[in-house]
């Protein structure tokens, strides 16, 4: 069996005395797009999300967030305590456990109902 060929591996200069762009050697094009300085994780989210109440049942469940009321599988936008609009999307509503799944900036987050004292 022949050795398998050596992969190439490009590591981005992040100065000029790393390396330059063979083409445009003047350019400081390379350092300013520099995926490796430009990349930074993205800032945690908080949102401020409640379950107001769960309607209906069997295939026709309801859950009222933030006083928008959703069926599964819809998404839409709500406003949170702080005034901020929120894009969320419900993904299920358990009525046993008294819950609901939703998805707010690309993270999951389970609701549980709220009880009034």
């Amino acid at each position: 069996m022949p050795p398998a060929p050596p992969q190439s591996v490009f590591i981005y200069p992040s100065s000029p005395e790393e390396g330059r762009d063979p083409f445009f050697p003047d350019s400081l094009r390379p350092y300013a797009n520099n995926p490796a300085l430009t990349n930074k994780p993205a800032p945690a989210i908080t949102v401020s999300l409640a379950l107001k109440a769960i309607l209906g049942e069997g295939t026709n469940i309801f859950a009222i967030v933030n006083n928008h009321t959703f069926a599964p599988g819809e998404e839409g936008d709500v406003l949170d305590s702080d005034g901020q609009r929120t894009h969320i999307r419900l993904l299920t509503i358990n009525p046993q456990t008294q819950t609901a799944l939703v998805e707010a900036g690309g993270r999951n987050f389970e609701l549980h109902l709220q009880t009034t004292p």
